[in-house]
């Protein structure tokens, strides 16, 4: 008893319509300027509540339609993520790469030594890395490869969200946090790097500029044992310790398949049906949620 049905998106927490279509004396309706490369849930609205008219749906990018319904066939599924990684946040992590962790008696770093070196792309975990130098140094620091402005950033620049000095005892060493100007109306200073917290972070957003880094001063020479850092995330990988729900959905919306603790930087979840919308909500910490399917041992974002 109803004219119209609508074609809704999922907003990270909720369907949200925002296309319709007018329904035919045949109970079809014809949807006209849908984006491809999407997942779409056909709804009614009756007195102001979204009520399922259909199975979800994703347009290929070719245009085909392809119904999202989960089948009586279960499998297992490793999932990394619980929201999705787009291009801007790779450059996180990309700007560290042949970034050099150095030290040095001189505040200028005239002449310094090469605790280790970033040859790799990390990822968005914590890193350990050994001090290669048995001296102690008063400053220490990690400087930015200058091929980090080979890279086409939206709005971003260098960054670092964590930076611990550790030293043989074991403990983080404290000091005078120092870097680059970075940008001067900005809010991401070099103590952001040492607060504890991995949703911080120092930036040095100059574009064309070079020289780009972040360190301590310490009160006195120090012997660094290990060198332990985090690039800058948005907390959506899967954390060790906290507490996830994978839910599936069937015409009756959300069905949970149980809670797990991660006891690592994946997590394993048996008996999930196949070819079904997926949504991994973080029990423990963080609101970014974003619906995926499965598909040849990948999560794929929708």
């Amino acid at each position: 008893n109803v004219r119209y049905v609508y074609a809704a998106v999922f907003n990270d927490k909720e369907w949200t319509p925002i296309d319709f279509a007018k329904i035919d004396k045949n109970c079809e309706a014809v949807f006209n300027n849908l984006g491809r490369d999407v997942v779409f849930l056909p709804v009614f609205s009756v007195k102001g509540k979204l009520i399922t008219a259909a199975s979800p749906f994703k347009i290929t990018p070719k245009g085909w339609i392809q119904y999202l319904e989960p089948s009586e066939t279960k499998e297992t599924v490793v999932l990394t993520r619980k929201y999705h990684y787009y291009k801007r946040k790779e450059n996180w992590s990309k700007c560290l790469e042949n970034g050099v962790f150095e030290g040095s008696n001189d505040p200028g770093f005239i002449k310094c030594s090469q605790l280790n070196m970033i040859d790799f792309v990390p990822g968005e975990h914590f890193i350990e890395l050994p001090c290669n130098s048995k001296e102690s140094f008063r400053y220490v620091r990690f400087r930015f490869s200058n091929a980090e402005q080979n890279l086409i950033y939206d709005g971003d620049g260098a960054s670092l969200a964590e930076l611990h000095f550790i030293s043989k005892a074991g403990k983080i060493l404290t000091g005078k946090p120092f870097g680059s100007e970075g940008r001067k109306y900005n809010s991401y200073t070099p103590n952001k790097c040492f607060d504890n917290n991995p949703l911080t972070f120092f930036e040095d957003a100059r574009s064309g500029n070079v020289e780009k880094y972040v360190g301590l001063q310490f009160d006195k020479p120090q012997q660094i044992e290990k060198i332990c850092f985090l690039a800058r995330n948005d907390m959506n990988s899967i954390q060790k310790g906290d507490l996830y729900e994978l839910f599936y959905w069937d015409n009756n919306g959300f069905q949970s398949l149980g809670q797990k603790v991660a006891t690592e930087e994946q997590i394993t979840i048996s008996n999930v049906p196949k070819e079904a919308l997926l949504l991994l909500r973080n029990l423990s910490a963080g609101k970014e949620e974003r619906i995926f399917t499965y598909e040849n041992g990948k999560q794929i974002w929708w």
